[in-house]
């Protein structure tokens, strides 16, 4: 069974890019698709952060032409890290693998295949959040062991549990 993959993009004022951005991560994940990395339910959760431009426009008539796309609009704006929240919190127990990526294009998308392919080694006992914007190769394991996600939270790179780091 392949892992559900959501790439949470958070939005704000982003009309000018988000045409553009939009169809870079849809290439990206069907090559994970078409490569067998992920189940092809994975999806691409855009959250507008209270745009005041036609960002939320733009992913509703996304979200008509590919069912890879879908969006969440906050009612203002609350800043990125919340809008990354918001999409974290939307995909409990919807996915298996989240990674998180700005929607102006500057991260790497490249490092998507690679987090996948770590996050390969320890799905299973771990809920994996990868965030782009921390370096090329990262992988941020935010969920808690708690009754929202029941995993274990640790880090590649460093368990949290051990403190020991992993190269």
């Amino acid at each position: 069974m392949l892992p559900i993959l959501n790439i949470i993009v958070p939005c704000y004022n982003e009309e000018k890019v988000l045409p553009v951005t939009s169809e870079l991560f849809l290439n990206e994940l069907n090559t994970l698709i078409d490569r067998k990395m992920v189940d092809p339910n994975s999806r691409i959760l855009f959250v507008n952060d209270g745009s005041t431009d036609s960002t939320w426009d733009i992913i509703e008539n996304l979200s008509k032409k590919d069912n890879h796309y879908v969006g969440i609009s906050q009612s203002k704006n609350r800043g990125h890290q919340n809008a990354v929240l918001a999409g974290l919190m939307e995909s409990i127990n919807r996915c298996d693998i989240t990674i998180s990526i700005d929607c102006d294009g500057q991260d790497d998308i490249d490092a998507i295949n690679e987090m996948i392919n770590n996050a390969g080694k320890i799905l299973g006992r771990w809920k994996v959040v990868g965030d782009s914007s921390v370096g090329k190769t990262s992988i941020i394991v935010r969920f808690c062991d708690d009754e929202y996600s029941g995993q274990g939270t640790a880090t590649v790179g460093i368990d949290s549990k051990t403190k020991s780091t992993w190269i």
